[in-house]
């Protein structure tokens, strides 16, 4: 069955997860198939989230991953018989008036200025290098970068 790889990759993230399984399953699902994904309010009205939308903040709260199983069954995922095609982005996130932001950090924002904030960054495997959009998206920012 094609599908069966999938279901057997959610089963085992299922039982790694612990607490507030079922809140996070159902977020991951709204995160993956909500187009306008501007909010988490936007993620609990979607269908495939079937808790009421507080449930979403307190299953987060209550959440403790097992953040090195996890990577570990993540990783397990990337075929080792040919070379893997790896995209990253790095987004800063202007907060400067957040007292209790972790890790705050001072960056230069998109026009250039200095602005206090976080830096989010995201490394992606990319199944396949040609027709990826998260492959162009690397490369064009790879080539801007390196412009004079």
């Amino acid at each position: 069955m094609l599908f069966q790889p999938l279901v057997e990759f959610r089963q085992t993230l299922y039982r790694l997860i612990g607490r507030s399984k079922d809140v996070l399953f159902d977020l991951m699902d709204a995160v993956l198939t909500t187009p306008d994904a501007s909010s988490f309010v936007r993620f609990s009205q979607n269908p495939l989230f079937r808790r009421e939308w507080s449930s979403l903040y307190s299953g987060l709260k209550r959440a403790r991953l097992p953040h090195g199983k996890l990577a570990k069954c993540l990783t397990q995922q990337v075929p080792t018989d040919q070379r893997p095609v790896l995209s990253g982005d790095t987004t800063r996130w202007s907060r400067p008036n957040a007292e209790t932001l972790k890790e705050r950090s001072y960056g230069r924002n998109t026009s250039g200025s200095i602005e206090v904030g976080h830096t989010y960054s995201t490394l992606a495997w990319v199944p396949e290098s040609e027709g990826s959009w998260a492959h162009r998206r690397s490369l064009q920012s790879y080539l801007k970068a390196k412009r004079p």
